[in-house]
């Protein structure tokens, strides 16, 4: 950030970027370069291939997700003609290294979705600015070191894109131009932020360590870069440049003439983001190699030292994620999160003061997550993930424009995101959004219960779906859709019988492209309904079953006490009749209740006015039961005593008639009974299935168990001695079918 140098060396740029303009040259003086000889000489341009630069396609692409419409923005303000990301046309000293940053954000944002729509552009801006005309002494570089370990990064990143060794050349002559700005004599170490100065930058010191670690992954059989790394690594972190919290501070100056060194305290997202990535490097670039299976740093890196390279990046990843320095509370979408930013964004800039970020602190924020989005992916738990997509889900609603450009501030309540939109804004948006793609994608995990047996394809009870975070982001907010429909905040959702869809996702903005998860279950909780319909005239029972659920799967009947079989039509009795029993199936395994009908001995009609035979149907039934009782159980009903003779008028007491009435299947009985001689009616009386497992005396106090009841007439209601005519009805329930009986009784 410009405004931490001197005063002196403000006043020296401002005059080098008009002397410039005017197209004036200025010597820049040099410090003297390490020991460690060169892999490349400094005029690496002479030996590099060119490519024909591509043309701007003459349409672009519609963006499809927010990475896509960050990368359109930002590309709108490219400026072809000086190869740079700016509000003006003409050569922008200002965007000269967020320029390199917006690039390198463009160059990665190709680099994952295999777009070859910008790939004119890397070239137009290598092609414009190689030669250093416009600023410095060719091959990107210039007097500040920083400004030249952004363009070496970008053209590391152009090489890996495109494989054209020109962009490989450039990268290594701006890493040997930084590495002549190493000096042991102040401060201990450490490449200048300006080689015109003694200040030690952590900016500078961070780039130098991941631009070193990039090319020796880079460059196969180099020893030179990893070299360099590893003795930047060794000096910063004896340099004093972390605070009590493990945060990185902006660098350290010589004092007292360079007797002494003393650290500046001012904390910077992009220094906690780019020391990270420059660790992160530097772990994958002392990684064994894929070739030999040995360890090419063995020599300059001890296991404890690599060991050390993860647990500092995480240790600074801890502290920027959590500081309340760099992070601001912020309710987004309803959840409580913090939102990353610069002092400066909330005026407590510890320099200049209010909240203007200048032309530098607007572009912070893109190095600072794609440091932490690449050491997340190389921790097995992930553990910045969530609050990686909670900067995305932020920057989103709160930072963009309607024209898809967004702003400085990534926090809700901000002021006019289009205000702030710059060249440098939109880098770091794109910047965030391109590192949320690389990151695991948060799936919800939907599960259901009950659990569903082995095999099995249909539930047969209702389903309770419930929704658990991903364990990248155990706090998320969820939400779900069933079955086509609108989408709920909720974590459970209750199915009865169908076929159902339940899509389930992080809460975020429509654009984020959050992956959904799919739960297909199919619920049948209903068993199959089977009717029964009697014939009486054919003497036949036909059997018809319905499934709305899964399906029929079978069904099936006995007669008597012969087996169950499958039923494929109506079955026919002979006259001595008989009871049927059915059930069905469906394909989830539901059956029916067992019902029964029952077809009566077949006896000619009674004649009018004569009573039906015991066992047979009623008048004109042919001897078959009324067609409406079926699918219910069948019924009997006994009169005792048997013989048919009830006491004398000596014994009045014997004479009592009981009267027994069964149901099959053990059914509880309930309706009815009604007993009469002749027109006169002796008994009555509703039964009602209670006390189970007792009997009923109707006359006293009502009792019963399942499947019987016995009545009993007191003598009382009994005529005087002679022959009579009893008839017993039993006019059934919901489940047990009506039967009768009749019989004559003596009474002496």
């Amino acid at each position: 950030m410009r405004r931490r140098g001197s005063p002196g060396v403000l006043v020296r740029r401002g005059v080098q970027a008009l002397a410039l303009a005017l197209g004036a040259c200025l010597a820049i003086p040099l410090a003297a370069p390490v020991a460690v000889a060169s892999s490349v000489p400094t005029t690496a341009a002479a030996t590099s291939t060119t490519a024909p630069t591509p043309t701007a396609p003459t349409q672009a692409a519609t963006p499809t997700t927010r990475a896509d419409t960050a990368a359109a923005g930002l590309m709108s303000r490219y400026q072809a003609s000086s190869g740079l990301f700016s509000a003006q046309t003409g050569f922008d000293f200002a965007a000269w290294w967020t320029s390199a940053v917006a690039l390198r954000s463009i160059i990665e944002h190709a680099t994952l979705t295999h777009d070859t729509e910008y790939r004119w552009a890397i070239a137009n801006t290598y092609d414009k600015n190689v030669a250093g005309g416009n600023w410095g002494t060719g091959q990107f570089r210039n007097e500040y070191i920083d400004d030249t370990g952004w363009w070496a990064m970008a053209w590391v990143d152009a090489y890996t894109l495109t494989g054209e060794q020109r962009y490989l050349d450039t990268a290594r002559a701006a890493a040997d131009w930084m590495a002549e700005s190493w000096t042991d004599d102040v401060c201990g170490g450490g490449v200048l932020w300006s080689t015109e100065g003694r200040y030690r930058s952590a900016i500078s010191n961070d780039l130098y360590l991941e631009v070193n670690a990039a090319l020796h992954r880079a460059i196969p059989g180099d020893i030179v870069y990893l070299a360099r790394a590893v003795q930047e690594w060794r000096w910063f972190r004896g340099a004093g440049l972390f605070d009590a919290d493990g945060l990185v501070m902006d660098g350290r100056d010589a004092v007292d003439g360079g007797a002494a060194c003393e650290t500046r305290t001012a904390k910077y997202t992009y220094n906690q983001g780019q020391l990270i990535a420059g660790l992160v490097g530097l772990y994958l670039a002392t990684s064994p190699s894929s070739d030999t299976g040995e360890d090419p740093a063995a020599a300059v890196l001890t296991p404890s030292e690599r060991a050390e390279l993860l647990a500092t990046a995480r240790g600074v990843a801890d502290a920027m994620t959590t500081t309340g320095i760099l992070n601001r509370p912020a309710t987004v979408l309803g959840a409580s999160t913090q939102v990353l930013m610069d002092t400066c964004e909330a005026g407590r800039d510890p320099v200049g003061g209010g909240s203007a970020c200048g032309g530098d602190g607007p572009a912070f924020k893109g190095p600072a997550v794609r440091g932490l989005a690449a050491l997340d992916r190389l921790l097995a738990d992930h553990p910045y993930s969530a609050y990686l997509h909670r900067q995305a889900t932020a920057a989103e609603t709160a930072a963009r424009t309607a024209d898809g450009l967004y702003g400085l501030r990534w926090f809700p309540g901000s002021s006019d995101p289009a205000a702030s939109a710059t060249p440098k804004t939109q880098g770091a948006a794109l910047a965030l959004f391109d590192a949320v793609l690389t990151l695991p994608a948060r799936r919800v995990t939907a599960t259901a219960a009950p659990l569903l047996p082995s095999g099995a394809v249909w539930y047969r009870r209702p389903v309770t779906v419930t929704l658990v975070a991903p364990p990248s982001d155990p706090h998320a907010a969820l939400e779900l859709a069933v079955d086509g429909g609108p989408w709920q905040r909720g974590t459970s959702a209750h199915l009865e019988d169908g076929v159902h869809t339940v899509l389930a996702r992080v809460v975020d903005t429509p654009s984020a492209a959050v992956p959904e998860t799919v739960l297909h279950l199919a619920v049948d909780a209903t068993a199959p309904t089977v009717t029964a319909t009697v014939d009486p005239q054919q003497r036949t029972v036909s059997l018809e079953a319905r499934d709305e659920g899964s399906g029929l799967r079978r069904t099936e009947y006995r007669v008597g006490d012969e087996p169950w079989q499958q039923y494929t039509g109506p079955v026919t009795f002979l006259a001595d009749g008989g009871t049927l029993e059915y059930r069905a199936s469906d394909v989830a395994g539901n059956t029916s209740e067992t019902a029964t009908v029952v077809v009566g001995r077949w006896a000619p009609p009674a004649a009018p006015g004569t009573d039906p035979q015991p066992g047979g149907g009623g008048p004109g039934t042919g001897g078959v039961v009324d067609p409406t009782v079926v699918g219910r159980v069948r019924s009997t009903v006994t009169l005792s005593p048997r013989p048919r003779h009830l006491g004398t008028r000596s014994k009045p007491a014997a004479r009592r008639l009981r009267v027994v009435v069964r149901s099959s299947a053990g059914r509880p009985l309930r309706g009815k009974v009604v007993i009469t001689l002749r027109a006169k009616k002796l008994r009555a009386k509703k039964l009602h299935a209670k006390n189970a497992g007792k009997t009923v005396v109707l006359h006293r106090k009502a009792r019963a168990y399942s499947g019987r009841k016995v009545l009993k007439v007191a003598h009382r209601a009994l005529p005087s001695p002679g022959t009579y005519r009893v008839r017993v009805v039993y006019r059934g329930s919901s489940t047990v079918a009506p039967s009768r009986t009749a019989v004559t009784l003596c009474v002496r």
